[in-house]
């Protein structure tokens, strides 16, 4: 397989909204350390960080940070481990490495980056599916205001994070406040 179709073919996986979303709750729910702000510490890590293909016993390791935890296999629809699967089989093996971490864990990394090349979670994809979770998962606020205020605060912290171009900031504050009536994004 070539380089190329195989990076491509991994960067695929990242544009699953329903992936996505159960990503988010992963990692929002499962952080490896006390994050003082763990929604907006998770969104701008899974935004800033580039990606990785790196497999361990336990799970992907989908993003260049160790402030995130593994994401575990049993997350990914059959048709992401069939895809994975078939790169680590096409992809020649001098673009794979083995290793076994300190904590006695095994690792497959495979290399499908140029050379200071990196790729990076689509930010509008990471924000839709944000709002669409905390409005879809509002059994814990009652109150769909509460799901608006917390999603406009948490775009306010990111925005004094990451810089955001105008027409993705107007686009998320509509969908924020269209109360989620123009959440047509897949389940997770």
């Amino acid at each position: 397989m070539d380089l190329i179709v195989a990076r491509n073919k991994f960067y695929d996986i990242f544009e699953d909204d329903a992936l996505l979303q159960r990503m988010l709750i992963y990692f929002i729910n499962n952080r490896i350390q006390d994050f003082v702000d763990p929604l907006t510490t998770t969104l701008y890590l899974m935004m800033s960080t580039p990606l990785q293909f790196v497999l361990c016993e336990s799970g992907l390791l989908p993003f260049k940070t160790n402030l995130l935890t593994v994401f575990p296999y049993n997350f990914l629809k059959v048709e992401h481990l069939e895809t994975l699967e078939s790169i680590i089989n096409e992809v020649s093996v001098e673009h794979q490495r083995e290793t076994m971490e300190t904590s006695g864990q095994y690792t497959l990394a495979v290399n499908l980056n140029k050379i200071n090349s990196h790729k990076f979670t689509n930010q509008k994809k990471i924000l839709e599916n944000f709002v669409v979770v905390i409005f879809k998962n509002n059994k814990v606020y009652e109150d769909l205001n509460v799901c608006k205020t917390l999603c406009n605060i948490v775009l306010q912290r990111l925005m004094s994070k990451i810089q955001f171009s105008s027409e993705l900031i107007e686009y998320i504050v509509s969908l924020i406040n269209s109360h989620g009536n123009d959440l047509q994004i897949s389940d997770a």
